[in-house]
């Protein structure tokens, strides 16, 4: 059991530093947190049982100061009641059990504790004596595993939404020719939602683990999530509820699936020489199932069946060759430009809902988002006697992110100059071709900086993270002063980047206002007593 105390009213105690001003020291919290646990293991010959029981809670206080006293806000408090039983014979098969019962005190009494059970098991086939028989020394490790569970979640929930709130709002005038002001005046707050409780999400997850020749490895992971009950706003409300907002309530649902795989080869030539090369690769997808969408909506502009975090834009299909083109047009309403402020070579935005105008109603789903649903990483490496070599290369694919501003348009923040890409602008001699080209320049970008497909680039990168030269000192010379190992390396992280974009743009980081990923060199001596 953990617990600090401070006392609440520590200024008129005098607990001030010697020789420091005072800067609101009594703006602290505290915590505390107790738990209480009972474990059983043992054996029966090939039977193996574990048993788990385990309590806890946590209550935390933050404190404001108000003329230089420390005022505690009511305590948060969360509690659990975990049970876990495994069981396994012969370390072959393999199977475990979880019961959780959580409390939170953000929802309203009889719906503030959830149940989420879960469950695993598993196969160890290479330890079945006829697949021993029939495979041999080839096979190390052949093993099957499931598990499913169901997870709570009160993250998106805020504190007592199942009480009511009024707030007061200035005074109400009466009189005709002379206003009397009366008050303080009070309207309803949000909406009080006393059904509140756990958003739920059913967790499912098939391993496969492989071993050929003690030197293959190849694990394989198939994942599958489905997430129900989520706390969110709602977006329709009947026009007979007299309320300025909603509360959140337990609607959304979300489905995430993928696959994760690593591949990894470990081999000895000789007596002096080794190597290792491992693979892994990730990737997922993910929909919005259900987000209380208004029926009347357009299809393109509803959440339901897009990704979760999908970006909606313009989509930028040529540039304007004339001014003809630009006043024969759909009109642009973006930024309040208007047609008599384009020019030739400006971007030309589809009318995705043909109503003769350019905004936010045309606004489409792009399939690129802007974090990677998939991922590489290749690590290699080797031994020649005592000296060793690796290195690390990570690439995360399909990221997309908005070109910054600084890099895009000529003359950016007023500086009067140009891009490196200025001569590959619009002219009227590359009016002819197919495809989007950099407009022409000027200074007012707001139609063409509009967020669009043109200024959505692909952040695909990769990148030779770690490179390492190590060098380990014979251990008969390190008997001499009783040292058991000792090894001098030389270190380098982010070495290398292969990427499309713009040399000055660092892939990782993105936006010009972010400090760039640095890259660095270490020397060093590791030595181990």
């Amino acid at each position: 059991m953990i617990a600090e105390v401070i006392h609440p009213n520590a200024d008129a105690v005098g607990s001030y530093p010697v020789g420091a001003s005072y800067d609101a020291f009594n703006s602290y919290g505290r915590k505390l947190y107790y738990e209480l646990s009972l474990d059983y293991q043992r054996s029966f010959g090939n039977h193996n049982v574990s048993a788990l029981g385990l309590f806890n809670r946590r209550i935390d206080e933050a404190a404001t100061l108000v003329n230089g006293v420390a005022l505690f806000s009511f305590p948060e408090y969360s509690e659990d009641w975990v049970g876990r039983v495994t069981y396994n014979y012969k370390e072959r098969y393999l199977s475990e059990i979880n019961m959780a019962y959580t409390g939170s005190e953000k929802f309203a009494p009889g719906m503030r504790f959830g149940f989420f059970p879960s469950m695993s098991v598993g196969w160890r086939i290479s330890e079945e004596p006829i697949i021993k028989q029939l495979a041999g020394e080839a096979l190390s490790n052949l093993k099957v595993r499931y598990s499913y569970g169901e997870v709570g979640s009160d993250a998106n929930s805020g504190r007592f939404n199942y009480i009511q709130l009024f707030n007061s709002s200035g005074s109400v005038n009466y009189g005709n020719n002379q206003n009397v002001a009366f008050g303080p005046t009070y309207n309803e707050g949000t909406l009080a939602n006393p059904a509140s409780t756990w958003e739920t999400a059913i967790k499912q997850n098939l391993g496969i683990e492989l071993g050929l020749w003690h030197k293959l490895i190849v694990n394989l992971e198939l994942f599958d999530e489905h997430r129900t009950g989520m706390l969110m706003s709602r977006r329709t409300m009947p026009f007979w509820v007299g309320v300025g907002s909603l509360p959140s309530v337990n609607m959304g649902e979300t489905k995430n699936h993928g696959l994760e795989l690593e591949i990894s080869w470990n081999d000895k030539i000789s007596k002096d020489f080794s190597y290792n090369a491992s693979l892994n690769f990730s990737t997922s997808e993910n929909r919005i199932i259900f987000r209380d969408d208004p029926f009347d909506l357009a299809e393109h502009l509803k959440d339901a069946g897009k990704p979760i975090g999908y970006q909606s834009r313009y989509l930028a299909t040529g540039n304007f060759g004339s001014i003809d083109d630009i006043y024969n047009y759909a009109q642009t309403g973006i930024s309040g430009i208007t047609p008599g402020q384009m020019i030739p070579g400006d971007l030309v935005y589809v009318d995705y809902n043909g109503d003769g105008t350019i905004n936010t109603n045309d606004n489409v789903v792009v399939e690129q988002l802007n974090y990677p649903l998939t991922t590489f990483s290749l690590n290699l490496g080797c031994k020649y006697k005592d000296l060793g070599f690796s290195m690390m290369f990570y690439s995360p694919r399909g990221i997309y992110k908005n070109l910054p501003d600084t890099y895009l348009w000529d003359f950016p923040m007023s500086n009067i100059k140009a891009q490196p890409d200025v001569l590959e602008s619009w002219t009227p001699q590359t009016a002819n071709n197919e495809g989007v080209v950099r407009p022409d320049v000027r200074i007012v970008t707001a139609h063409n900086a509009a967020t669009s497909t043109y200024i959505y680039r692909d952040y695909s990168y990769i990148r030779l993270k770690n490179l390492e030269l190590n060098y380990s000192i014979p251990k008969k010379i390190l008997k001499k002063v009783n040292i058991d190992k000792c090894q001098l390396y030389l270190n380098g992280n982010n070495i290398l980047t292969w990427s499309n974009l713009d040399k000055r743009i660092d892939p990782e980081t993105g936006g010009s206002g972010s400090y760039p990923i640095v890259r660095t060199y270490t020397t060093g001596l590791r030595v181990t007593f």
